[in-house]
């Protein structure tokens, strides 16, 4: 099997690559650096030239522009990067019969706490990510070959511009250095290497529509830092309990709690709790 990563550099697309080169799939990851295929999603003509020289069977496409603050301030970069690259991806895999998966966000749900949405949930757009996130599966889902996966992931960004919730967190441990931690933004994270192999999985079965993939879990990002404290013998007394209503003038959603029971019926697989999750993380330090 021949799939293209789109996206391929970020935390997400690098544990991707590795996951399908461990199966023995033909891969090549392509992304603004460091990668086999160095392009700007937004160059139309190198992105067709790509897919024509490397015809792959899946398209995976995991760009995009993540910090919501940019894409509130830059709403206009915010669709050429999130959602119109999507536009010309359904076009050439229509002509190509190329399976295109897009992985999307958790960022559509308000006021519901620990709810556990399904696929069909009613969603609210609240900033320009996820506004642009939902463009992208529209326009993605015009595609019958096409498979949209709701998740949020965790893990290891290894950059120290931009370090992840994981790594923000244990460095705050380490130094003893005093963070703020939501206890009002509810989630069902998953670590990326969890989510890396359910998607493997995913690629073979190529179902179509929206699935959710994420811990079986709700849980507050105030209860997960403490799980992950606990779990590395840390003093979390530098934790101090914040709001999310506090971070920005914008309303931000808060209940993003994600219901797998769909892609479990599917795979016949349990996904994992909050503390099977912490767990898989750890195993990550320890490489």
């Amino acid at each position: 099997m021949k799939i293209l990563v789109l996206g391929s550099s970020g935390m997400l697309g690098r544990v991707l690559v590795k996951e399908f080169k461990s199966k023995n799939w033909i891969v090549c990851g392509t992304a603004i650096d460091q990668a086999d295929f160095v392009f700007d999603i937004r160059d139309d003509f190198k992105l067709n030239c790509l897919i024509e020289s490397f015809y792959p069977d899946i398209i995976v496409n995991t760009v995009a522009i993540i910090d919501h603050e940019v894409c509130d301030a830059h709403p206009g970069l915010a669709y050429q990067i999130n959602a119109r690259p999507l536009t010309i991806l359904t076009e050439i895999c229509k002509k190509k019969n190329i399976f295109l998966v897009q992985i999307s966000t958790d960022y559509y749900y308000h006021g519901n706490k620990n709810l556990k949405h399904k696929e069909d949930a009613r969603i609210c757009l609240l900033d320009e990510y996820a506004r642009t996130k939902y463009a992208a599966e529209i326009f993605t889902l015009l595609y019958n070959n096409s498979l949209v996966v709701r998740t949020n992931i965790v893990g290891f960004r290894n950059d120290k511009t931009q370090p992840s919730f994981v790594e923000w967190v244990i460095d705050a441990l380490v130094n003893k250095r005093n963070i703020n931690i939501f206890d009002d933004v509810y989630v069902s994270s998953i670590d990326v290497s969890c989510f890396a192999n359910v998607l493997s999985q995913l690629l073979v079965k190529k179902p179509v529509g929206i699935f959710n993939v994420a811990s079986c879990d709700v849980f507050t990002k105030k209860d997960f830092a403490i799980g992950l404290a606990k779990k590395l013998n840390f003093d979390f007394s530098n934790f101090n309990i914040g709001s999310v209503k506090n971070l920005s003038h914008n309303v931000r959603a808060d209940s993003l709690g994600l219901d797998v029971s769909k892609i479990e019926d599917l795979l016949k697989i349990s996904l994992p709790t909050m503390e099977e999750v912490i767990d898989n993380i750890l195993l990550e330090v320890g490489k």
